[in-house]
């Protein structure tokens, strides 16, 4: 939501300063700083009191909605979803080729690690709902 009415506000040009100035903040750290005025569809700098952005947990299992959660807590100042994908002037064509990238995950040789020692000791239940 805030990556599309940002790109908005950019393309309209009269907060061109404010949004240089917002897009120094990841996804979960621009409720601090800005709120948004729906009488006036606009973005403000936040007077009072302090905000915490969250994001809604997604579990792995969602596959890319996951990974752009995770891309969402550490790139900042992203306009739109190529934004998101994009690490070191490369777009990358998956949110988790993007994760990849920039060394929040590893390959999938941890993952068939932690799935052979969980079947050393998980039932069949656990094994369902949490793997």
């Amino acid at each position: 939501m805030i990556l599309t009415q940002l790109k908005v506000h950019l393309l309209n040009g009269s907060l061109l300063t404010k949004i240089i100035l917002a897009r120094q903040y990841t996804y979960c750290e621009f409720p601090r700083f800005y709120t948004w005025d729906p009488k006036h569809k606009a973005w403000s700098n936040r007077k009072r009191g302090t905000k915490i952005g969250r994001l809604w947990y997604i579990h792995l299992g969602v596959g890319e909605g996951f990974y752009l959660r995770m891309l969402l807590m550490v790139v900042r100042g992203a306009l739109s979803y190529a934004d998101v994908r994009t690490y070191e002037g490369t777009v990358y064509n998956s949110f988790r080729e993007a994760c990849q990238a920039r060394g929040l995950i590893g390959d999938d040789t941890e993952w068939l690690a932690l799935f052979d020692e969980a079947v050393q000791w998980a039932t069949s239940f656990q094994l369902e709902v949490y793997l």
